[in-house]
């Protein structure tokens, strides 16, 4: 699926989202307010066209780097946020090899092949520093869920819910310091969550969980 997002899915996607972005409630942004992070680092993975990175920059003076496989979106964002360094890939196939005190990865994860999930998922914890934090967004239902994907029915392509958090948190290499449910439909916070509306932004600190006997 990344040659797909890379070839065209990706600058479809951003055509059918661009005038949408940055207009509802940022939940990555309220979880950093909250827990007073001020990311000197940050790096967004599938970041669009920079417009979260783009606040962040202007709120913390943060360093900004985004990984993005739109063209187009990349084209929008230098134009808008020219502080952000794009790079022009996917996640499991990006060659960075930095770290940072923070990393978003929202609303990314479910769109990833399970034939490189772990390799998407290894390539996030390396680029999470010690003591770092990772925020993840998805939709992270109690159960796993797939659904064919409706912009390309001629293709065998699913996108995929989980608890995307849970794969860090086994690893007993992240503490969550917060979770939110949200409505991912209305984008608000409430008691209008539903399997099928419902979203999850966790906050995650990389820090070494294990008891030493």
């Amino acid at each position: 699926m990344s040659n797909i997002w890379l070839e065209s899915e990706g600058d479809n996607w951003f055509e059918r989202n661009k005038h949408q972005l940055g207009k509802s409630m940022d939940f990555s942004m309220a979880l950093m307010n909250m827990y007073n992070l001020n990311p000197k680092k940050t790096l967004e993975v599938g970041a669009c066209n920079g417009y979260r990175l783009g606040n962040i920059y202007k709120k913390y003076g943060s360093e900004t780097t985004a990984i993005e496989p739109s063209q187009k979106a990349i084209e929008d964002g230098r134009k808008l946020y020219p502080s952000i360094r794009f790079i022009q890939s996917t996640c499991e196939d990006s060659s960075l090899t930095e770290t940072f005190d923070l990393v978003i990865v929202n609303f990314v994860l479910h769109w990833v092949g399970r034939d490189v999930l772990y390799r998407s998922i290894a390539k996030i914890d390396g680029w999470v520093a010690d003591q770092g934090c990772l925020i993840i967004g998805d939709f992270g239902p109690d159960a796993f869920l797939k659904r064919k994907y409706h912009h390309l029915k001629d293709k065998d392509l699913y996108t995929y819910k989980m608890a995307y958090e849970q794969l860090f948190l086994q690893s007993g290499s992240y503490l969550e310091l917060a979770k939110l449910r949200i409505n991912h439909d209305t984008h608000t916070m409430g008691q209008s969550v539903s399997l099928d509306t419902m979203g999850t932004v966790v906050l995650l600190k990389k820090q070494d969980m294990y008891i030493e006997r």
